[in-house]
């Protein structure tokens, strides 16, 4: 991926958001990105190291059009990230399936706040939405990442896509947020994707009625009492742009 090392006569902005890799080893039926058919691109960590500008950005947002932990280098890149911009506040998203181990490691030392794009914390739904994945490995990912984030300053947030499928699951996800101590749980209304796929979720999955399907005022009150944070206006403002 070849970006912009400098800019002339321009500020810096505020914030960035910066995809390193379009490669992905998960499927999810609601994506509208056909993974099968990219070709891989990754973002050289030698690149990073010549945006002198990003000293001057307050928020990097690093992912992928694809999955940010499927990068070969990833670990050289985050801490490209980190040398470049010491006092940024920076986010990894990412689908979590990659992260363990030194990946996980790198991850804590470099990243401020680490938002997983859940979307199932119980085998039946991630069978129901998922057509490729790795649901043990999910899992077990989310619990290392608990155990190894205990002494560390480090917000970790948890998201998923509201589908009919997904609904019964919300408590769920606040259950293990209070278990795991994470600090939040964002709630995304699902869109169907603009490609038809043969593994897609069918039309009627995406037919949620917020202010009838979902009990926002439970669901809030569950989270209160969990202590853990919920989001979730961005539905009503989806919905009405529907």
């Amino acid at each position: 991926m070849n970006l912009p090392t400098a800019i002339p006569h321009l500020k810096a902005p505020l914030s960035l958001t910066i995809c390193i890799s379009n490669v992905c080893q998960q499927r999810c039926r609601f994506c509208g990105i056909n993974h099968d058919e990219v070709k891989p691109k990754f973002l050289a960590p030698e690149t990073i190291q010549n945006m002198q500008w990003l000293k001057d950005v307050k928020d990097i947002c690093v992912c992928g059009s694809g999955e940010a932990l499927t990068h070969p280098q990833y670990c050289d890149v985050i801490e490209a990230f980190r040398r470049m911009a010491p006092q940024s506040h920076i986010m990894l998203y990412t689908n979590g399936i990659g992260l363990h181990g030194k990946k996980l490691d790198a991850t804590l030392k470099y990243c401020n706040t680490i938002h997983i794009s859940q979307n199932a914390v119980d085998r039946k739904t991630y069978n129901t939405i998922m057509y490729k994945g790795n649901f043990e490995r999910s899992m077990k990912n989310l619990e290392e990442l608990a155990i190894n984030k205990r002494d560390k300053d480090v917000i970790v947030k948890l998201s998923l896509v509201v589908l009919k499928e997904t609904i019964p699951s919300i408590p769920k996800f606040i259950g293990l947020a209070k278990t795991y101590n994470f600090s939040e749980i964002e709630l995304k209304l699902g869109r169907p994707p603009f490609r038809n796929y043969s593994y897609e979720m069918p039309a009627s999955s995406y037919s949620v009625d917020v202010a009838n399907d979902i009990n926002l005022s439970e669901l809030k009150n569950l989270a209160n009492r969990a202590h853990v944070k919920l989001s979730y206006l961005s539905l009503f403002h989806t919905q009405k742009k529907i």
